[in-house]
C-alpha cells in the first residue's frame, strides 16, 4: 500500500486540476486530463494489493469515483500509521 504522504500528495494533486479539467481551453483540459492519468496510473501501481483492475479502469473514467478510492486509501494508511 502506498505511505499516508503518497496517498495525500496524489489527492492534492488530483484536486488542483479541477479548475483545468473545466476550462474552455482545450489544451489546458487535454493538460490536465494527461496529469490526471498519470495520477490515476500512480495510485493503481502503489495500491495493487486494494485497487482490482475494474476499480482502475472506472478511475481512469470517473474523476468522482477516483477521489472516493483515494479517500478510502488514505483513511487505510491512516488507520495503519495509528496501529504502528
Amino acid at each position: 500500500m502506498a505511505s499516508l504522504n503518497s496517498l495525500t500528495y496524489i489527492r492534492e494533486s488530483a484536486l488542483n486540476l479541477i479548475d483545468s479539467l473545466a476550462s474552455e481551453n482545450a489544451l489546458e483540459v487535454l493538460s490536465a486530463r494527461m496529469q490526471l492519468s498519470i495520477l490515476v496510473d500512480r495510485f493503481y501501481q502503489e495500491n495493487t494489493d486494494y485497487i482490482s483492475p475494474e476499480q482502475y479502469e472506472a478511475a481512469k473514467k470517473d474523476f468522482e469515483y477516483f477521489l472516493e478510492l483515494l479517500e478510502t486509501a488514505i483513511e487505510r494508511a491512516k488507520r495503519e500509521v495509528e496501529k504502528n
